[in-house]
């Protein structure tokens, strides 16, 4: 099997931490169709193993701002 290798998404596994912030101080005045985009954004690079921990982070950011959570 030496053509078999892990499967990775292709990033860095990193978060740009200024745009994480910047995103969390305008959560609360983004429309829902931003907000999806950002998570589908923010968690394409990342292994799989942190997007239920990256999407939890972001639904508080929604109960935060009197969002419902899809």
């Amino acid at each position: 099997m030496a053509d078999s290798n892990i499967a990775t998404n292709g990033g860095k596994g990193t978060i740009d931490e200024k745009k994480l912030r910047s995103y969390e101080e305008n959560w609360g005045k983004l429309p829902e169709v931003e907000r999806k985009k950002i998570v589908q954004e923010v968690v394409r690079d990342l292994p799989p193993k942190f997007k239920p921990m990256i999407e939890d982070y972001f639904r508080s950011l929604n109960r935060m701002h009197g969002y419902k959570n899809p």
